[in-house]
């Protein structure tokens, strides 16, 4: 799904399919894939033209529309939730009755554990590829309640890469 904000800045966050039964063939590793919540799927995700393509658990999507859903019918929730190893997080800025301002932010310059060091071709600089971005967004009830149809036939029906 693409989040478009006031200024015209974009952010993306689209779910894509993945073939669950081929995966020890095309990767040559194993993995237990019939517990659902620890299936990934790959997504595409970033600000403006800044995409990066990544995996997401399939728990942490279901975690972003409980948000969002607790977002629409009032329910207290936390102001900020995170994903993607704290890279990608939605801040809830300001809640009013009529129109909610969220921050969407895509962060690379967090360090996920596990992945070791970076290899940057000569001459780049770290802080040219690894960026914080984010846009604020503005929306209404009805805006809302279209978010959450979309995260949810997202994640029913991934899309085709």
């Amino acid at each position: 799904m693409i989040f478009n904000a006031t200024n015209n800045q974009t952010a993306e966050f689209t779910l894509f399919e993945f073939n669950y039964e081929n995966f020890e063939e095309v990767t040559g590793l194993k993995w237990d894939f019939t517990n659902g919540k620890s299936k990934t799927l790959p997504i595409d995700v970033g600000i403006g033209t800044d995409i990066w393509s990544s995996s997401i658990l399939i728990s942490e999507v279901e975690k972003i529309i409980n948000w969002f859903e607790g977002l629409s019918i009032g329910k207290e929730i936390h102001s900020k939730i995170l994903v993607l190893d704290n890279q990608f997080y939605f801040d809830l800025l300001e809640n009013n009755q009529n129109f909610k301002i969220l921050r969407i932010t895509h962060d690379t310059s967090v360090h996920v554990l596990g992945i070791g060091g970076y290899s940057l071709p000569p001459g780049v600089k770290k802080e040219d590829v690894f960026k914080k971005l984010s846009i604020e967004y503005k929306i209404d009830d009805e805006e809302l309640e279209k978010i959450i149809i979309q995260l949810k036939e997202e994640l029913a029906t991934p899309k085709k890469k």
